[in-house]
């Protein structure tokens, strides 16, 4: 639990630290964000390039799903740099950054994690949503972000659309998560109201697990399902 706690500080102290910048730095650190993904993102292409399967590309990363999160989320940021600059009337500026989200949204594809690729997918829409006027519905705002989206839809054909159908159309009864999930809900009722302690879900979680399960993962550090493992170690209150 104290590792825990540790481990949150350390992000609230980043947290708090940014709070304290002004607006325009605050805007230049997020920009910075999308330029650092890049690296990632053609490390990840070339990971997914010298695969036969449908493990895809986690760069850095422990697994593929925290890859394509990371790509879902500075998606909206590589559109928005690229409004902030046309609105700036800076010559070209929006380009390179539309360039960048089309990266973005091919790394996501080129991962392979199915839910990552959908969220990656609802935060473009979000963006045209956001970018389109009742009253201009073709702004130049969105028909660049139309137009990136096409490109990227593109590439994700060339480049992503075999494997990533063959991982949906892949039975999703078959993920561990409902394993961990069956076998985690009477963890949760042993330990309510108050929850195991934040940071012990796998001891609690390695102690209930029957043998027979043994056979196909060995005890799960992590529930792979925030809700669940927070209901775990905080309970009620968490």
């Amino acid at each position: 639990t104290l590792r825990a706690l540790l481990a949150i500080a350390t992000f609230a102290a980043m947290w708090v630290l940014c709070t304290t910048l002004p607006m325009a730095a605050r805007i230049r650190l997020l920009k910075l964000a999308v330029l650092v993904a890049l690296p990632l993102a053609l490390l990840g292409f070339a990971q997914a390039s010298m695969k036969r399967d449908t493990t895809g590309a986690n760069a850095l990363f422990a697994n593929r799903n925290h890859f394509a999160a990371l790509m879902a989320m500075l998606l909206p940021l590589g559109f928005a740099a690229a409004r902030d600059a046309r609105v700036r009337r800076l010559p070209g500026g929006a380009l390179p950054w539309l360039g960048c989200a089309v990266v973005l949204l091919l790394a996501a594809a080129m991962s392979f994690s199915r839910a990552g690729f959908v969220l990656a997918c609802l935060a473009t829409v979000a963006v045209l949503v956001a970018q389109a006027p009742w009253r201009d519905r073709l702004s130049p705002a969105t028909l660049g972000a139309g137009l990136a989206l096409a490109a990227a839809a593109l590439a994700i054909g060339a480049f992503a659309l075999d494997r990533l159908g063959a991982r949906f159309a892949s039975d999703l009864a078959a993920d561990l998560r409902w394993s961990v999930l069956a076998q985690a809900w009477p963890v949760l009722q042993a330990w309510l109201p108050w929850g195991s302690g934040l940071g012990s879900f796998a001891t609690v979680h390695a102690a209930a697990e029957p043998l027979q399960s043994l056979d196909t993962y060995v005890a799960a550090p992590y529930a792979h399902d925030e809700l669940l493992q927070v209901a775990v170690e905080a309970g009620w209150p968490g």
